[in-house]
């Protein structure tokens, strides 16, 4: 009667003793996660932070973080080390208008052969962001720069079909031209004048 009783202690102390070297890494450990969302320049989307924390000062570990807008995923997981016991993963353009967004996120510790979690957070969008303003009114404003003055003024002069004075003025010349051509005469006349009298 004894080796039995013996028999069933011992295989009942060592499942128990199976379960807890089982059970106690995921117990080792404990870790929280938080989120936090803020408004991004659209107006009509956020940027939401996700944060990973463990208790445990020195541990070390690889941290996954998936989001899940409207029981979907968003965009790609974010994953990387633990470092000084923290994690925080960052995902840009969460629409205001989701009707819900939860954070999810796992962390593989060192030493486990299976990663822990997931762990989730809840995130609250914020309700108040600023739009900014619409292209329209900026292009309402923007005056286009008048046309240069210098080049209207050359456009029309142009358009007459006037040459621009380059030279001096053909006045004295025309006079001295003139004067040479007179005292050619006269100096022509004078030499006749003096022939005739000399042949009579």
């Amino acid at each position: 009667m004894r080796t039995p009783l013996r028999l069933g202690a011992i295989v009942t102390l060592g499942a128990l003793l199976l379960v807890g070297m089982l059970a106690s890494p995921a117990l080792a450990w404990s870790w929280e996660v938080t989120a936090e969302a803020v408004c991004e320049d659209s107006g009509t989307t956020a940027s939401v932070d996700v944060t990973v924390t463990s208790h445990e000062e020195g541990a070390e570990g690889d941290v996954s973080v998936v989001l899940i807008v409207d029981d979907e995923p968003f965009g790609e997981p974010v994953e990387g080390p633990l470092e000084n016991d923290s994690f925080t993963a960052s995902f840009s353009g969460v629409p205001l208008d989701a009707e819900s967004v939860v954070a999810l996120a796992f962390i593989h510790w060192e030493g486990q052969k299976e990663p822990e979690g997931p762990k989730e957070a809840d995130v609250t969008l914020p309700t108040e962001c600023e739009t900014p303003p619409s292209s329209s009114t900026t292009t309402t404003t923007t005056i286009a720069p008048p046309e240069s003055s210098v080049g209207q003024e050359t456009s029309t002069t142009a358009g007459e079909g006037a040459l621009p004075f380059t030279g001096n003025s053909s006045g004295p010349m025309l006079l001295a031209s003139i004067g040479l051509v007179g005292g050619g005469f006269l100096i022509l006349w004078v030499s006749r004048t003096r022939g005739r009298h000399a042949a009579k």
